[in-house]
């Protein structure tokens, strides 16, 4: 009787470690599970921030003064910026034809202060005289 309960107890120890190791080879595979979808979390977030950074439009902002501006026949406003530098031997050119930039930089030359101007380059021209900064999609004023 006491061999026959010994075995009985033996079976039952043995279903049992088969069960906790069942479970624990379970659960390994949902922490598994879940790290790799942790994971994919993280890389699906740092592209969407790379490819909002690469995609963005960066943009090409100079502090400076307007040296000239020149509308075309075309309606194309070119505006003439030089950096906020002495003597300086080079300069921006920007293109607009909305109005109110217009107006602005119109009073910002007037008054000669300076001014902030952004174009759609994607990055500021380094080399050459003249340097193509793209179409303005922001202008600030500052009075000197």
């Amino acid at each position: 009787m006491v061999r026959a309960a010994s075995k009985i107890f033996g079976l039952i120890n043995i279903v049992v470690r088969n069960e906790l190791a069942l479970h624990l080879a379970q659960s390994q595979r949902k922490e598994k599970s879940m790290r790799a979808y942790k994971l994919f979390v993280v890389v699906l977030v740092v592209a969407a921030i790379l490819g909002t950074a690469t995609f963005a439009g960066a943009t090409c902002t100079i502090g400076g003064k307007i040296m000239f501006m020149n509308r075309s026949s075309g309606g194309v406003t070119y505006v003439y910026v030089a950096p906020l530098t002495s003597l300086p031997t080079y300069y921006y050119v920007y293109t607009t034809v909305d109005a109110n930039f217009i107006a602005m930089l119109t009073a910002a030359q007037a008054a000669n202060n300076r001014i902030y101007v952004t174009g759609s380059v994607t990055t500021c021209p380094t080399a050459g005289t003249t340097r193509g900064a793209g179409v303005i999609s922001n202008v600030q004023t500052f009075s000197n």
